[in-house]
């Protein structure tokens, strides 16, 4: 049998490849898997199914998901029902997996990195794409919503990237790039770049949150 050790590392790696790789909605869904199987392998699940009670938090997000599932005895839409239930299912499994395994604040800074490392990747090569397809094709419509965003839909993209800048927002207020002047330049230069490739995703929902966010952040340094 693995020893916890493994079991510990291969938790934190798998959470950081699925935070790199949402942005891309590519291999996801195995890294998800792999993360669940790990989490099962480990064992101990009495004891981490008495943390997950213990935490408010993962049960509501599992009640949240609860409520769906009692829904699908009433509705008319079968396929939709499912349907939203399977895009959903992540979020229930998040719930029980990172709450009875959390991390620490160490840990969670390098997945967010890992995250914005895959959007900012992702946005260079949508962007690199679209580029390319205007040069050959003359059309400047591969630059906007649906044309642009190649792997997945924009609303979604345009919402990670927000969350991204949420945060180095909060890592810039909280003095947390003060002894690295240059982490502080290299985060307005992302935060930019994001604004930039959200405008050109033409998402409402994304374009009104970065707005709140921007309106919030500036409300607090004033």
């Amino acid at each position: 049998m693995l020893n916890k050790t493994f079991h510990t590392k291969a938790h934190f790696y798998l959470a950081i490849l699925i935070a790199f790789c949402l942005p891309f909605a590519r291999l996801t869904p195995i890294f998800i898997a792999l993360m669940l199987l790990n989490w099962l392998l480990e064992g101990d699940l009495k004891n981490k199914f008495q943390i997950i009670y213990k935490n408010k938090f993962a049960l509501l997000f599992i009640a949240f998901y609860g409520m769906h599932l009692i829904g699908m005895l009433y509705t008319k839409n079968i396929n939709s029902g499912w349907f939203d239930l399977q895009v959903k299912f992540s979020l229930l499994l998040f719930s029980i997996i990172l709450s009875s395994r959390p991390f620490n604040n160490k840990d969670i800074d390098t997945i967010f990195l890992s995250f914005i490392g895959g959007g900012v990747l992702s946005s260079i090569i949508l962007l690199g794409r679209a580029i390319y397809l205007y040069i050959t094709l003359g059309s400047m419509d591969i630059f906007f919503y649906q044309a642009f965003a190649f792997f997945l839909h924009p609303s979604y993209l345009s919402m990670y990237l927000n969350v991204a800048i949420v945060w180095l927002l909060i890592k810039i207020v909280n003095n947390k790039f003060a002894s690295q002047r240059f982490s502080n330049f290299l985060a307005f230069l992302i935060i930019l770049f994001f604004s930039f490739i959200i405008a050109l995703l033409s998402s409402k929902i994304g374009l009104i949150t970065m707005i709140l966010t921007y309106i919030c952040f500036l409300m607090y340094f004033i």
